[in-house]
């Protein structure tokens, strides 16, 4: 399943729905109903991410990488870094984010363009590229089979997830730019890289029993979460780098029959979201200009939260989706390498 097969891009447009409608949800000073329901909305799509670096790892060539890793760092580093630093700039003056009146300010508008700390989603390149430059060590490491440094890898996220908690906990606030480290996404990175080496397929006899206790897990963590807000920031409350969201997604992983069984039922569903995964990095990277225009309509029109969330999100993707594909017909191969789509 080495392959971009269908079940991968469907996966694929079902986590973008979620990366989508994480920028949509929006903190309220004034209503904790509508955190409290955000939180529980959070708790349930926060796999998206993580799933995105688990596919990531999952999808390498390995053979290739190993033959010629100079060349697959290069290929990488052209693919994620050309769009992201295209995205960077447009997302920097749409924000009125830099300014090269004096020469200290040009120095901190070049590292906010080439970081893209301009805009929230684009930290996920920079994690990619991150875990793209240990990818030939880390096929090195798991080729080698040696048990100890399994352990040792399957344990970094672990244990950073904790100091994260610890952290939160004595400064109520994140670890400083905490999105832009490996550590809280490196565990499913390595796991797509080691079910991709040892050509892992999940063949497991209790599937209906892995089903119930993801649901059970599911609940729990939403129980925990609005428990949490009481105690915590809203933002780690929230977070996808947590160590309970770990558990969640390592359970969704393990229940991809059930998954790939339930997604059989409906032909529309899978249609709408295999189209979605096919445009996915695109949408990713174009989303938020989409909805800073979306949110500027929207707000001459008074919506109760619920609608407003469900316009958003549905206005969102149509028209992300329709702009990939316009500029996918008027722009040549090259345009569309540096655009991501």
């Amino acid at each position: 399943m080495k392959e971009k097969n269908q079940f991968i891009q469907l996966v694929r447009g079902l986590c973008i729905i979620a990366v989508v409608l994480i920028h949509i949800l929006f903190f309220s000073e004034n209503n904790h109903f509508i955190n409290h329901f955000n939180i529980s909305i959070r708790t349930v799509i926060n796999f998206c991410v993580a799933i995105f670096v688990f596919i990531s790892g999952y999808l390498n060539n390995t053979e290739k990488i190993e033959n010629n890793p100079r060349q697959y760092l290069i290929k990488r580093l052209k693919r994620l870094y050309i769009p992201f630093i295209v995205y960077s700039i447009l997302y920097s003056v749409i924000n009125n984010n830099i300014s090269f009146v004096t020469a200290r300010e040009a120095i901190k508008s070049i590292f906010k363009i080439l970081l893209g700390t301009s805009s929230a989603q684009l930290y996920y390149i920079i994690i990619l590229l991150e875990l793209t430059f240990i990818t030939p060590f880390l096929i090195k490491i798991i080729n080698r089979e040696r048990k100890y440094e399994h352990y040792i890898c399957l344990s970094i996220t672990p244990i950073y997830l904790l100091i994260n908690l610890l952290f939160n906990l004595v400064f109520d606030k994140a670890i400083p730019r905490n999105s832009f480290l490996p550590f809280g996404w490196f565990i499913y990175y390595y796991l797509g890289l080691y079910a991709n080496i040892n050509n892992y397929k999940i063949k497991l006899n209790r599937q209906k029993q892995l089903f119930v206790a993801l649901i059970i897990l599911l609940i729990i963590n939403v129980v925990t979460n609005n428990f949490e807000y009481k105690f915590i920031n809203y933002s780690y409350v929230t977070s996808q780098i947590k160590l309970t969201n770990m558990f969640y997604v390592i359970l969704i992983l393990l229940n991809t029959n059930n998954f790939k069984n339930i997604l059989k039922s409906s032909n529309i569903i899978r249609k709408i979201l295999i189209k979605l995964g096919n445009e996915s990095f695109g949408i990713y990277f174009i989303h938020i200009f989409v909805l800073k225009i979306t949110t500027k309509i929207l707000e001459l029109i008074s919506l109760n939260y619920f609608i407003y969330v469900l316009v958003q999100i549905v206005s969102n993707l149509i028209i992300s989706y329709f702009i990939i594909k316009i500029l996918k017909k008027v722009a040549n191969e090259k345009i569309q390498t540096i655009l991501g789509i």
